[in-house]
């Protein structure tokens, strides 16, 4: 007999043969094992050999080929199978890694975001324009990408994401690709401008790690101990078989409303789409876009303050609520939700967005139900009050502002100094700037509180406060993060006078490799303020750093600084198809601002390769447009004029060309209005609407 065991779920299946007496059980026996995960094939394949009882007979040919053909089919099923459920396993585990991605996101636990990515991840955004390469967002290394994550995390009070709608996953071997459409809102500490909304699709790309892959993650570095280096091993264990993102393709989407009736019908009457409020994300959040529009009607706000008033979903009343914040309310009604809102039994989310829509109105009730809610017991509620309070005038609610930096919760403390960063008719404190210090130097408080008022300080005081910020940027004791921000305050705030000290301090953090990559390379932006002919060597040596971003920001400062002895190691790196694209477009910008002339044919050349990415094009226009000279005008109108250049770089150009009533100028611009490409046209009739209102 032929017999075929497979040990899968405690279950054993059997295919006997049909001719039992052909063959005998008893002689010249061999196994084959045949081991996969969660996968066992056994094969016990009995020797062919004639039963001495019937060795008259003669085998047939054909008998034995039918029996391995047999044989092969049931090994090809089950090896069949096992690929299936290998793939659904495999799928899984991606599910598992996309799910913690978002999961990471929302929680703001940046070290588990970014643990999905691969050490070569690369993030690419089309920016909502997929037909326009010049606009692309490329080259976002992890790094980068745990940078934007943090800023993300430190400027929005609230997100709620929708990664994953719609996720499609197709493995092969050890390469995968997941699709999934992403809708997100938050909520940000600017009392006005409040809300984000994006949405589009992505499209991830991942590989399994192999053991190799893993060495290459944690590879050991110099001087590390034995400890450690058993530790890299162990992760390398544990990292071989995981899947890692390593690049992201973000296709945004446009998110006005006309786009969103694709979601959420625009033509839908007002209560359905007020009852779209209380549905998912991706429902919800186009619904608010339309009902935005349409609030400023009388009857829409009505129904939007019975909802508030009367409703029985809380999420809906808290979104309507919302919503009234964009249209002027009557007293009668201000007086009713201040009266829901006064109510501590009332829904907090619904509480805090009457904070939002009172806060819209100029009325004595509505500021009192502020200052009052600035004193609650619930700290959420008390935080978001706080941040209103930067929108009223009145000096008690100055005097409110100030006293909740002293507040004992740590998200009220957040607000207050966010509200006084944001606040530009704050008056004179004896104690505000005290306790601006105060909180900085605390080192129990949290960093993004410390930042934040760091930056509130310089803006309340001024430069006056200059020396702190620099005692802040040598301290090594003190967080990498709030050293940075001192830096990043001395790039964007021009000084009283340009401190030798301030450009030795910068200069001793660049050039000091045992300080965070990030540090030094804000050091280098800062160092734009204070450079002297001293730090002009250093700078042009960091052109030939290891470091894209040594590189990047060496090419903007010195631009700015017109270091003219720059201009050669700067266009090298700009003709460098091999080099960052951030680095490239950074020295692209640095040649227009240093008005290194001779290098623009250079630039003309690379503008018309087609071979060179689009958004690299994209930045030659704009260096182009804002380049005071003729050679470069003459390439702007050549691409413009040439049909064999896409439509969105013969824009870009149009777009880049600078207000004059030159008659080439606008000969080129009357022609483009009888384009046959309607976004063209749009381009030279906004171009042209532009120089008549210089001309009138």
């Amino acid at each position: 007999m032929v017999e075929v065991g497979m040990n899968l779920s405690k279950q054993i299946f059997f295919i006997p043969s049909e001719r039992e007496n052909i063959f005998t059980s008893a002689n010249d026996i061999f196994v084959v094992y045949v081991s996969k995960p969660v996968l066992r094939l056994r094969f016990t394949l009995l020797a062919l050999k004639p039963n001495p009882s019937l060795h008259h007979r003669i085998f047939h040919l054909s008998t034995v080929l039918k029996y391995l053909f047999l044989l092969a089919t049931l090994i090809w099923f089950l090896n069949l199978s096992w690929n299936i459920a290998d793939a659904k396993s495999e799928q899984e585990k991606i599910y598992q890694l996309l799910h913690q991605m978002e999961r990471a996101y929302v929680n703001r636990d940046i070290e588990d975001y970014i643990g999905v990515f691969h050490d070569k991840f690369e993030y690419q955004s089309d920016l909502g324009t997929p037909e326009d390469a010049s606009d692309d967002i490329s080259g976002i290394t992890k790094e980068l990408e745990r940078e934007s994550a943090l800023q993300v995390f430190e400027q929005f009070y609230t997100l709620e994401i929708d990664l994953l709608s719609g996720l499609k996953i197709s493995v092969t071997g050890d390469k995968a690709t997941a699709t999934s459409a992403y809708t997100i809102v938050g909520e940000t500490f600017d009392p006005v401008n409040w809300t984000l909304y994006m949405r589009g699709t992505n499209t991830f790309s991942l590989v399994k790690l192999q053991a190799e892959d893993a060495l290459y993650l944690f590879q050991p570095k110099a001087g590390e101990r034995v400890s450690e280096l058993r530790d890299n091993r162990d992760k390398q264990r544990e990292q071989s078989g995981q899947w890692k993102i390593i690049r992201w393709q973000d296709n945004a989407l446009s998110t006005n409303a006309g786009e969103d009736t694709k979601i959420v019908n625009e033509h839908r009457a007002v209560d359905d789409l007020i009852n779209a409020l209380g549905g998912e994300l991706k429902v919800w959040a186009p619904a608010m876009l339309i009902l935005e529009e349409r609030v400023d009607a009388e009857a829409v706000a009505d129904k939007l303050f019975n909802v508030v008033k009367q409703g029985q979903n809380a999420k809906i009343r808290a979104r309507a609520a919302r919503l009234l914040g964009r249209v002027k309310l009557n007293e009668a009604k201000i007086l009713a939700l201040a009266h829901i809102c006064d109510n501590p039994r009332t829904d907090t989310a619904l509480r805090i967005a009457i904070l939002y829509a009172l806060s819209a109105q100029r009325d004595q009730i509505a500021a009192e139900t502020i200052k009052q809610s600035a004193l609650d017991g619930h700290p959420e509620v008390r935080a978001f009050a706080t941040l209103q309070l930067s929108r009223l005038k009145t000096a008690e609610a100055k005097k409110y502002l100030v006293e909740a930096l002293n507040d004992s919760a740590a998200n009220v403390r957040r607000a207050a100094v966010e509200a006084i960063l944001r606040d530009n008719s704050l008056p004179y404190y004896d104690t505000l700037s005290n306790l601006l210090k105060q909180l900085i130097q605390n080192s129990s408080e949290a960093l993004t509180t410390r930042k934040v008022a760091l930056r509130a300080l310089i803006k309340y005081i001024g430069l006056n406060a200059l020396s702190m910020v620099t005692e802040i940027l040598i301290d090594t004791s003190l967080p990498d993060a709030l050293r940075t921000e001192a830096a990043h305050i001395l790039e964007e705030n021009p000084p009283i006078d340009k401190s030798r000290d301030v450009e030795e301090n910068l200069l001793t953090i660049f050039q000091n490799s045992n300080e965070s990559e990030r540090l030094r390379a804000t050091a280098i932006s800062a160092l734009s303020r204070y450079a002297t002919e001293k730090s002009t060597i250093p700078l042009i040596k960091a052109l030939s750093s290891s470091s894209k971003r040594f590189k990047a920001r060496a090419c903007s400062t010195l631009g700015r600084i017109g270091a003219k002895n720059a201009i050669k190691p700067i266009l090298k790196l700009a003709m460098d198809r091999k080099e960052h694209i951030h680095v490239r477009r950074a020295a692209v910008k640095a040649l227009w601002m240093l008005e290194a002339d001779d290098t623009i044919p250079s630039l003309s050349q690379l503008l018309t390769d087609k071979s060179e990415p689009g958004n690299f094009r994209g930045a030659i226009t704009i260096a182009f447009g804002k380049w005071q000279n003729e050679r470069a005008l003459d390439a702007l109108l050549n691409v413009i004029g040439s049909e064999d250049e896409p439509w969105w770089l013969r824009r870009a150009a149009v777009r880049s060309l600078k207000n004059s009533l030159e008659p080439r100028i606008m000969t080129i611009l009357n022609r483009l209005l009888n384009a046959d490409d309607e976004r063209l046209k749009k381009a030279a009739m906004d171009k042209l609407k532009n120089f008549e209102s210089i001309r009138g």
